[in-house]
């Protein structure tokens, strides 16, 4: 019996003894993917009201979000937890988003994080930025619905396959890594 109540626990469901049958514990239609094995994904920007935006529109998703206020802070986060994505601004104090790139590529050379670049800069200050340690520019201001998506499409995609949730795995193509998508203002 126990197996059975893990797995409806598994499943967002729980077993009441209250009224005597299933009830489910969430809405969310992503109660599954909430599990402890949600891939993380690191907002780090200095704006408040961005970072909060963003910080609510991907706790929607069956990700752990944190979220740093600039470069040094996220420096700290990435040293104690592997995250699949990071979305990063690059104009902060302290640490700017160009130095937390080097700085967190000398720490991991091999890190598998995925790094999106949130900017308002032109393409010419962009180019300065190493190619092998971005993966994506996003222009501000940009369509959070479309970045959001971006960010599952790939984090769901970086995570083990025994981690994933059935029908939950998106496949990036072989040569994913070497492309850099930007996402344009709308």
């Amino acid at each position: 019996m126990s197996d059975i109540l893990h797995r409806l626990q598994r499943l967002g469901t729980d077993f009441s003894r209250n009224g005597g049958g299933l009830r489910r514990l969430a809405q969310n239609p992503h109660a599954l993917a909430r599990m402890p094995l949600s891939p993380k994904v690191l907002v780090v920007e200095d704006d408040d009201a961005i970072r909060a935006l963003l910080v609510a529109a991907l706790r929607r998703e069956p990700f752990e979000v944190h979220a740093a206020v600039n470069g040094a802070e996220a420096l700290t986060l990435t040293r104690s937890a592997e995250y699949a994505v990071i979305l990063l601004d690059l104009m902060m104090p302290m640490v700017t988003g160009v130095e937390f790139l080097q700085a967190f590529h000398e720490a991991d050379p091999s890190s598998r994080t995925v790094v999106f670049v949130m900017t308002a800069f032109d393409d010419v200050t962009i180019r300065h930025i190493a190619p092998n340690l971005v993966h994506g520019i996003v222009r501000k201001p940009f369509d959070v619905p479309q970045l959001v998506a971006m960010v599952r499409e790939v984090a769901l995609a970086r995570m083990p396959a025994q981690q994933t949730a059935p029908n939950a795995v998106a496949e990036l193509p072989p040569d994913a890594d070497d492309a850099r998508p930007v996402v344009e203002p709308n």
